[in-house]
Parts: C-alpha cells; structure tokens; sequence
C-alpha cells in the first residue's frame, strides 16, 4: 500500500494543475473588430444597398456635406440587447456619424481613420437604437470595419 502512495500523490498534483483538463475550443466570433453592447446595441455584418442623398436642408453639418443616411441589409447579427429587434435579412436605414466619405476627405472628422463605404459594400459595425418621436427608431453607427 505504501508503494501506492508516490503514484496517488503524483495524480492528484497533475489533476490540481490542470495536466488531466480536456483542453478548451477556440471559436471565431461571427462579427469582430466591434466593441461590447449595451441594451440598445447589437454587433452586425451588413451590405450597403443605396446611399442616401445628402440632407441639403441641414447644410452647415456634417451630413448636410456629405452622406449619412444609407440602406443596409443585415447578414448578420450578435451580441443584440434586450431594446434591438434586428432580424437577419432586414434592410434598415442607417445614420453613419461620421458619413460614408473616407473620413480623410472630410476636415471636420480628424480623429476617425474610416475608408468609407458605397453601395455593394460589406462592413462589420455597432449600431445603436435611439427611439424618437412617434416611437419610431433610429439607428447609428459611429464606427465601422470594411470587409
């Protein structure tokens, strides 16, 4: 029995030390290069369909230089909070708040690197649900990575 005793001492150190745990997957997330939600968030892939005119009305802002507004069809979703109905396959409007410009074409974005997207595009972003007047939604993205 004491011979016995080396080889119990000798398991239960390696079982402590992890030796014997099945070693874990990695798994790729479906959507990287994005940051964590909050409830009114949600990670997604999109395709650009249209580009929105720009809003001549509000000339002396951003958007009124440059387009904001586009039409995206999700292809995917993840990490959605409790306030975000995104569904796979839907096309929502988007407000981009930095505009779909390079940002390097636009003076007042100094801060933001982003290539800018047009139509046929894929990109991976988060975008952020704002509810407005006449309970509509409203959703932004203020970051973004061009696949």
């Amino acid at each position: 029995m004491k011979s016995l005793y080396p080889i119990f001492l000798s398991l239960l150190v390696l079982s402590s030390c992890g030796y014997f745990q099945k070693s874990e997957s990695t798994t790729t997330p479906i959507i990287q290069d994005v940051k964590e939600n909050t409830p009114n968030s949600c990670n997604i892939e999109g395709r650009v369909i249209s580009v929105l005119p720009i809003k001549e009305e509000i000339s002396d802002e951003l958007c009124g230089q440059h387009p904001c507004e586009v039409k995206v069809k999700i292809l995917k979703k993840a990490d959605c909070g409790v306030d975000i109905d995104l569904e796979i396959e839907q096309i929502i409007t988007i407000n981009f708040a930095f505009s779909v410009d390079p940002t390097k074409k636009i003076k007042e974005v100094n801060n933001k690197d982003l290539p800018g997207l047009k139509a046929g595009d894929h990109f991976n972003a988060n975008v952020s649900s704002r509810l407005t007047m006449g309970n509509n939604k409203t959703y932004t993205i203020y970051n973004y990575t061009k696949l």
